[in-house]
């Protein structure tokens, strides 16, 4: 008899986990439907009517220090400016609440194109509806948006372990220790031992540089290092997504530059760990 009840109860658990990854996979795709929602409400309505209906009223945009978006948008003029973009990854917490999207995009104004790469942070809503609560972004060479995908991780693969006690500011505070460490070795190995080892790396000008032995590659062939400041984070109500930007400055032999950042951490294995890096020097 009690070994009876011990597969039933191991049938239930295998049920409840296999539907919680395909919720979680649901969830994944309905963001992805979102942002290509925005990107058409941009491209048919316009800049201004797109962030104005995606941003929630405390979102966050780099522009290219952190702003008030909603604010910016509401009082940025019509100019026949167009804004357009395809998203070409997306991933989201374990909790199916929080995820952000990336991919190429395309400003042209008369004649004028300028080409880069963005980073969106969604937050979903007590209605279900997904909502932008942080954007930035870069610029770089000439693309085609054309030529770019949309790839989406396969949830459904990924065994997760949800926490339910953890420190809110946990990221503010590591970053507040790697910064640290950065500034007194004049060095950028202690950020980049945070990398992930499929890290995106966006620097301006260049375009998006994807695994940790390739930004190693491209950091060596500088002598610089950083010192920065958050300016504000949030973490998963699951504990294994997160984000933190702030304002910082790139110091080299010769000269000095400001930048914006955004960091995107994901925990694997207990570890948190940076999967995405955005700095926008200005």
């Amino acid at each position: 008899m009690k070994s009876i009840l011990l597969i039933i109860f191991i049938i239930e658990i295998f049920c409840t986990l296999n539907a919680q990854k395909s919720h979680l996979q649901s969830s994944l795709d309905s963001l992805a439907k979102s942002e290509m929602a925005f990107a058409k409400l941009s491209d048919e309505k316009g800049t201004k009517t797109a962030f104005v209906n995606f941003l929630t009223d405390d979102a966050i945009v780099l522009r290219p220090k952190p702003i008030k978006g909603k604010k910016f948008y509401e009082e940025l003029k019509e100019d026949g400016s167009k804004l357009i973009w395809k998203p070409t990854f997306a991933d989201i917490s374990t909790d199916g609440k929080l995820g952000f999207t990336t991919g190429p995009w395309q400003f042209s104004i008369d004649s004028v194109k300028v080409f880069g790469h963005y980073v969106t942070i969604w937050q979903k809503q007590v209605n279900g509806d997904w909502k932008v609560i942080l954007d930035a972004g870069i610029p770089h060479q000439v693309v085609l948006l054309d030529t770019f995908s949309l790839h989406l991780p396969n949830r459904l693969k990924e065994n997760n372990i949800i926490s339910t006690q953890f420190d809110r500011n946990g990221l503010s505070e590591i970053e507040k220790i790697i910064s640290q460490k950065c500034e007194d070795s004049k060095s950028q190995v202690p950020l980049v031992q945070y990398f992930d080892i499929s890290v995106k790396f966006y620097r301006n000008t260049y375009l998006p540089i994807t695994g940790k032995k390739s930004v190693e590659k491209f950091i060596n062939t500088g002598n610089e290092y950083y010192k920065w400041t958050v300016g504000g984070s949030n973490i998963s109500d699951t504990d294994d997504l997160g984000y933190t930007y702030g304002l910082g400055e790139i110091i080299s032999p010769s000269d000095s530059k400001k930048f914006s950042y955004l960091h995107i951490w994901k925990k694997q294995n207990n570890n948190w760990k940076i999967i995405l890096d955005l700095f926008i020097t200005y």
